[in-house]
C-alpha cells in the first residue's frame, strides 16, 4: 500500500507545483501576506506536516528488511 501512495503523492505534487508558491514553505510571511485567509496558515502547516510524516512512513515501509546485494553499499555510507 505504501508504493501506490508514494506514486500518488508524486503525481499530486507534479500537478500542484505550477500553482503553489514557494513562499508557503519558507514561512517568512503570514497567510494574510500571501493573499490567503488567516486560518489557512496554521491549517496549511499542519497539513504539510501530516503529509510529510505519512510519506516518510511510506518510504520506510518500502525499504527492504533483509540483506540484499546493495546492503554493503548502504553500510559504507556516511549518515548526516
Amino acid at each position: 500500500m505504501a508504493a501506490p501512495l508514494l506514486m500518488a503523492a508524486l503525481a499530486c505534487a507534479y500537478w500542484m507545483a505550477p500553482d503553489l508558491g514557494y513562499a508557503w514553505f519558507f514561512h517568512n510571511d503570514s497567510a494574510a501576506g500571501l493573499g490567503a485567509p488567516a486560518w489557512a496558515g496554521p491549517l496549511t502547516t499542519l497539513a504539510t506536516f501530516a503529509c510529510s510524516l505519512t510519506l516518510a512512513a511510506c518510504f520506510l515501509a518500502c525499504v527492504p528488511r533483509h540483506r540484499t546485494w546493495f546492503t554493503p553499499l548502504g553500510a559504507g555510507t556516511l549518515y548526516a
